[in-house]
């Protein structure tokens, strides 16, 4: 994935999470919105969730490390500041691999 790839990705995804919050907030308590984020900011990313949290989500998504991507494994110490972060917004993560990346 190129830099360019990965900041329009990046302002996709805000995109929609600005559009689930907004739609989530139509049905206060009834709705519950999962935000999505990406690996390769973690700095935006943890700024994401927190603006997340504060609109009321409380599940994250995002694609895992693909095979031979340019982003370290799931189990890298390199995530402990996202993971931290979750643990203490109380944020649940879901990952899947991007097969189509390999």
């Amino acid at each position: 994935m190129t830099a360019l790839d990965a900041e329009r990705r990046w302002a996709g995804l805000q995109a929609h999470n600005r559009w689930l919050a907004d739609f989530c907030d139509q049905a206060p308590g009834r709705r519950g919105g999962i935000f999505q984020i990406t690996l390769h900011d973690l700095d935006a990313s943890i700024t994401e969730m927190r603006w997340a949290k504060h609109r009321g989500c409380s599940a994250a998504s995002c694609c895992g490390r693909p095979p031979g991507g340019d982003v370290p494994q799931l189990h890298d110490p390199y995530y402990e500041p996202l993971w931290q972060a979750c643990a203490d917004l109380e944020i649940v993560v879901n990952t899947t691999a991007d097969r189509r990346l390999r």
